[in-house]
C-alpha cells in the first residue's frame, strides 16, 4: 500500500524516473503488451489497447537532485491499458511505469525504475444494476483517487488522492440505480492473504444535472448545474483503530468547476500515512474556463491538518489541444509549514498525450 510522504510535491513532481536510461525496461514492457494482446486475440475475443504519456520539466531551489537544485525532466507516468471481453465477461489490464515507488504494483516489482502490472481484474454483470469486479484494483474511497492520470485537472492528484490511489486484490461489488450508485469492496488489506479482510463502502448521489464526469474541470462541462455528492467508509479488521471515513463533491456549470474533499483518519492507520493518523485533512479546488474547451485556470487549496499546520496550495494553467487527450499544463505549487524544512516551491510543466 502506498504510503505518505510528506513532501508529496517535491516526491510526485520532482523526482526522476530511473528506467529513462535503461532500454531493457522499455524492451519488458513491449514484450508485455505484446504478449498480453496475443494471448487476448487468440483466444477469440475482441479487445482494445489505449494509454498515454506523461512528461513534465519541475524547478525548485527548495528541492535537492544529486547535490544540485531540482531542474530537470521526468517521465511521470507510461501506461498501456488492454481491454477484452469474452461473451458477458470483461478483462481490463494495464501496465505503467511511475516515479511513485510504492504506487502499488502487482508482484515483485517495488522500485522507480520498474515497470508494472498496475491493474488486473474481471468484471461481469449480475443484472444490469449489480456488477461484479475480481483482481486487482484502487479501493472505492475517495473521488480524486479513482481518476486516472490522464483525467487530472492539476499536474497531480492532491496528497490524499494520491495517499488512497493503491491497488489490492479482492472483489468489488457494484449497484446502480437512478441517480444512486453503490460499491462495496472485500480486499486483502494489511495482513496481504490473511483472513482479515479491508472493507470498503462507497455510496454516490447524482444531485443535480449528469452529476460528475470521469475527467476533473471545467472541460466539456454542460451548461445546466452539475453536483455529485459521495461518502465512503473504510475498515482494515487487522488494524486496531483502522478506519477512515470520506465525503467529497463535485459542481460544474458551463465554465466554471469546483470540488471538494475531507478524510477522517482513525487513530490505527499510522501505517498507511503516519502523519495524518488521527487527523482530518481537507481540500478544496475550483476552476474556470476563460476560453471554451481550450484555456483553463485553476486552484486548489489543501489543509493537512497535522502537528505543522501544513498546508499546500497550487495555482495551474491547462492548455486543451485536443481535450484531455492531449493537453499542456503549468503549475506553480508551495507548502506552508510550521517546520520551515518541509517549506517547498515547485514550478512545473507537463505534456500528457492520449490514444
Amino acid at each position: 500500500m502506498n504510503k505518505f510522504v510528506f513532501g508529496a510535491l517535491a516526491v510526485t513532481t520532482a523526482s526522476t524516473l530511473g528506467f529513462a536510461n535503461n532500454g531493457e525496461d522499455w524492451m519488458t514492457l513491449d514484450r508485455e503488451i505484446e504478449s498480453l494482446a496475443s494471448g487476448m486475440a487468440q483466444g477469440g475475443s475482441g479487445f482494445t489497447v489505449d494509454g498515454w504519456i506523461k512528461s513534465s520539466y519541475a524547478s525548485s531551489s527548495d528541492v535537492t537532485i544529486a547535490g544540485n537544485d531540482l531542474g530537470g525532466f521526468s517521465l511521470d507516468s507510461i501506461r498501456a491499458n488492454l481491454d477484452g471481453s469474452l461473451g458477458d465477461f470483461n478483462v481490463h489490464v494495464a501496465l505503467e511505469g511511475s516515479n511513485d515507488p510504492g504506487f502499488g504494483y502487482f508482484g515483485s516489482v517495488g522500485n522507480a525504475s520498474s515497470v508494472g502490472v498496475i491493474d488486473a481484474y474481471s468484471t461481469f454483470n449480475i443484472t444490469e444494476q449489480v456488477g461484479v469486479q475480481v483482481g486487482f484494483f484502487r479501493p472505492p474511497f475517495l473521488n480524486d483517487s479513482l481518476r486516472d492520470e490522464n483525467e487530472f485537472l492539476f499536474i497531480d492528484r492532491t496528497v490524499q488522492g494520491d495517499v488512497w490511489a493503491f491497488r489490492d486484490q479482492g472483489a468489488l461489488f457494484s449497484f446502480m440505480f437512478d441517480q444512486f450508485s453503490a460499491w462495496l469492496g472485500a480486499q486483502n488489506g494489511f495482513d496481504a492473504q490473511g483472513d482479515d479482510l479491508v472493507l470498503t463502502g462507497r455510496v454516490e448521489f447524482n444531485a443535480m444535472g449528469q452529476g460528475q464526469a470521469s475527467t476533473e474541470g471545467a472541460y466539456g462541462s454542460a451548461d445546466e448545474n452539475n453536483l455529485n455528492l459521495g461518502a465512503a467508509y473504510y475498515d482494515d479488521d487487522n488494524v486496531t483503530d483502522g478506519s477512515a471515513i470520506s465525503v467529497d463533491a463535485d459542481f460544474s456549470r458551463g465554465p466554471l468547476y469546483a470540488a471538494a474533499s475531507l478524510v477522517d483518519y482513525d487513530d490505527g492507520l499510522a501505517a498507511l500515512i503516519s502523519p495524518l493518523a488521527g487527523e482530518t485533512p481537507w481540500d478544496i479546488t475550483v476552476s474556470y474556463m476563460f476560453a471554451p474547451d481550450e484555456w483553463e485556470i485553476a486552484a486548489r487549496w489543501e489543509d493537512l491538518d497535522d502537528s505543522q499546520d501544513s498546508t499546500m496550495l497550487s495555482l495551474g494553467v491547462n492548455y486543451y489541444v485536443e481535450g484531455h487527450d492531449m493537453k499542456w499544463q503549468l503549475n506553480y505549487s508551495t507548502i506552508d509549514s510550521d517546520n520551515s524544512s518541509n517549506e517547498v516551491d515547485v514550478l512545473a510543466v507537463a505534456m500528457l498525450v492520449s490514444v
